[in-house]
């Protein structure tokens, strides 16, 4: 479909909108169209049935062992109707390196009279959004680049012009490079630490232990970012508390930056390390910025996700 067939479609479709409504839509529900799982975090599961019926996993999506360009659409979404048939040229041009998944709701009648019965029988239609809440979607449409391996690649694309712009920009992108990912925005406008090696440290834990950076080489690690200063650190402890005493042997270790006093942080009661620092300096060397914040770290000592603020999107990281 051409630009000028596309702009006509909008057109079209804000005419027929206009003319059956006369009026114009609250979106408060939906909260901020730049609200995201961080760069890095693992996708939720899913199985959902297409309109033909076929139950699809994403065990099923990553069995083809290619990124996959998820877009969120809604039988009720003005931009969706004309932004579909382009994502079907995509899915046609970038094939051989990318897969699409659109992802619905409502019945399969509503999404045939929106979207046609040929891309109706391929869009996953879900009950209540449920996904789309996991992946805090929250805007129609939205679109979200995950690896091959089944780890958010992009910040969210609200809207049908922000999904053409990140198309664009994986067209032209190579997507086996190694810590690939696309940004929209961020809270400070820094880039994530993505690939980067973390800093050399040298700080003494509660028992008087010195760790360095050579101690978080061997095993991925969860850092987070806390302060006893802090409300939403101090209601986020219980969940931490529990997540150190429950923790596998297949779960990232743990370890826990932050200042004050010692005995406030003895009384915490976890076995995982807790390095106090005035200032939180060698923290803001990891990509920290406010607490509670958190990175995952990998075997090899390298920052693989952005930083996530707040307890939702911490947790996130580990997929909990």
């Amino acid at each position: 479909m051409s630009e000028q067939q596309n702009e006509i479609v909008k057109r079209l479709d804000v005419m027929e909108f206009i003319a059956r409504d006369g009026s114009s839509v609250e979106r408060d529900e939906a909260g901020s169209p730049h609200d995201g799982l961080p760069i890095g975090a693992p996708f939720p599961d899913f199985s959902i049935a297409n309109g033909g019926g076929k139950v699809v996993t994403f065990e099923n999506i990553l069995a083809e062992r290619k990124p996959t360009f998820f877009v969120f659409v809604s039988p009720t979404c003005i931009p969706c109707g004309s932004l579909l048939p382009e994502v079907m040229e995509w899915q046609d041009e970038m094939r051989e390196k990318l897969n699409f998944v659109i992802i619905s709701t409502g019945s399969r009648d509503l999404n045939i009279k929106k979207f046609g019965e040929e891309i109706a029988g391929q869009v996953l239609l879900e009950d209540k959004r449920e996904l789309a809440e996991k992946v805090q979607a929250k805007w129609t449409p939205t679109g979200v680049l995950v690896s091959s391996e089944g780890f958010i690649q992009s910040h969210p694309a609200s809207g049908d012009t922000a999904i053409r712009r990140l198309a664009d920009k994986i067209r032209h992108e190579d997507l086996t490079r190694d810590f690939l990912y696309f940004t929209e925005t961020n809270v400070t406008g820094k880039p994530p630490l993505i690939g980067k090696s973390i800093p050399e440290f040298s700080l003494e834990d509660l028992d008087g232990r010195k760790w360095i950076k050579d101690d978080l080489i061997g095993k991925e690690t969860l850092a987070i970012f806390w302060g006893t200063d802090c409300p939403h650190c101090v209601r986020m402890m219980p969940e931490i508390q529990e997540w150190d005493k429950s923790r596998s042997a297949n779960d990232p270790n743990l370890i826990v930056f932050s200042e004050g006093d010692p005995g406030e942080h003895r009384e915490l009661g976890l076995s995982s390390p807790i390095l106090l620092e005035k200032g939180h300096k060698t923290a803001i060397g990891f990509g920290m910025f406010g607490t509670p914040s958190a990175v995952l770290i990998d075997e090899q000592g390298r920052i693989v996700t952005e930083t996530a603020i707040g307890a939702g999107n911490i947790w996130a990281l580990i997929g909990k």
